[in-house]
């Protein structure tokens, strides 16, 4: 009697051992190192996100997405490739997912970046039974021209100014002498352009 308590017991035990591998081996969870990125306009980004464990996404659904605009997602993976001319628009023919789905590596390559890019990303996988999301954000700077100097003669001195424009975000000013000591400077002035509203900036 004792010895059919014990197999019964222990049928049990790996009936209940045998669906907790079950629901388990199906979930995961997702991972974005640093969770911060920066690239320059024109250039291309990587936005990473990788399945902890490291599972196949094959036959998941991936998703990528700015904040609140899950049913327009900038990439849709789903029934096995990415579906084409659905989402935004502007993201079209400048995305691809790069990393190796069947290592569970879900990251999104964006190209020709444009400041109307910066900002939050969602990245969403889902399986049959679980599902999880992961944020990026992304910066987009804008290296201005290169910078003017003038003189002019006032007085018995003479005052320097610097011009540059076309920065993104608004830039920081330094002035040196020849020893590498830093200079004070009267004033800078930042103005913003019509076409790119990206900051100029004069410096006396």
């Amino acid at each position: 009697m004792a010895q059919r308590i014990n197999r019964t017991v222990m049928l049990v035990l790996l009936m209940m051992f045998g669906l907790f591998g079950c629901s388990t081996a199906e979930t995961f969870s997702l991972q974005v190192p640093g969770g911060f990125i920066q690239a320059k306009v024109g250039s291309s980004v990587l936005l990473p996100c990788e399945m902890s464990p490291a599972l196949n996404a094959e036959s998941y659904e991936v998703s990528w997405y700015r904040p609140n605009k899950e049913d327009s997602p900038v990439l849709l993976y789903k029934d096995l490739k990415v579906q084409e001319n659905t989402g935004d628009p502007q993201y079209r023919g400048r995305l691809s997912l790069v990393g190796d789905l069947q290592k569970g590596n879900v990251s999104l390559k964006l190209e020709n970046l444009t400041l109307a890019d910066r900002g939050e990303y969602v990245c969403y996988v889902k399986s049959s039974i679980w599902y999880d999301t992961a944020k990026v954000n992304l910066n987009i700077t804008v290296v201005g021209s290169l910078p003017v100097l003038s003189l002019a003669e006032v007085g018995d001195q003479v005052n320097v100014s610097c011009v540059s424009d076309g920065w993104f975000p608004k830039p920081t000013l330094t002035w040196k002498d020849m020893r590498g000591r830093k200079l004070p400077y009267n004033h800078i002035h930042y103005r913003h352009g019509n076409r790119t509203n990206t900051p100029s900036f004069t410096t006396l």
